[in-house]
């Protein structure tokens, strides 16, 4: 039971945090406002945060953890590629809530979140890679391709076509066809099926 109590004070501290920062920015958002959201004391931050930095970290890893985790299926090599990048596409055509830009600000003013999201955007690449190469071997995608560089070249394109979205310059529907055109690219026409 008390560790229940402390794992809810721990999420509503993050997501007060989440919503504080999307509202006044990284920086913007003071703990004292972020404690008040969360209906918690400072104290009750202190138990769970060492400090801001703490926090802040904890709230990008959040977000980047929820989002890959969507995106990609399965961690084994065994996961399902077509179903990661189908994730891939559905997952970018539903976020500009604003996470992207809270995530790039903190990690331009915070060394420890910057490398923190590299740990997990290396992470999701090495995730696609797995994934790509144990299609390869089971013959549902190209042998061509590079495992490596194509889960890092998908993790650049997921980061991209967020930012673009979130500035208004393309769409959930063309999200879709993005990830039509990496699935046939890596699936391969003629490559047998799953």
């Amino acid at each position: 039971m008390r560790a229940t109590t402390k794992a809810r004070t721990r999420e509503a501290l993050l997501a007060a945090a989440v919503d504080a920062f999307r509202d006044d920015g990284v920086d913007g958002a003071s703990l004292d406002a972020i404690c008040a959201r969360a209906g918690f004391t400072r104290g009750a931050f202190y138990v769970h945060f060492g400090d801001r930095e703490a926090l802040v970290v904890a709230v990008v890893e959040a977000i980047v953890s929820r989002w890959t985790a969507q995106v990609v299926v399965s961690a084994d090599a065994g996961g399902d590629l077509d179903r990661s990048v189908a994730g891939f596409a559905r997952e970018v055509g539903a976020l500009g809530s604003g996470d992207l830009r809270l995530v790039l600000e903190a990690a331009h003013r915070h060394v420890a979140v910057r490398q923190r999201f590299l740990e997990l955007a290396k992470g999701a690449e090495a995730l696609l890679a797995s994934q790509l190469r144990a299609a390869q071997v089971a013959g549902r995608a190209s042998a061509e391709l590079d495992a490596e560089a194509s889960g890092a070249g998908l993790v650049a394109l997921a980061i991209g076509l967020v930012a673009l979205t979130e500035l208004g310059a393309t769409g959930s529907n063309q999200v879709g066809s993005v990830a039509d055109t990496v699935r046939s690219g890596w699936l391969g026409t003629g490559v047998r099926g799953p």
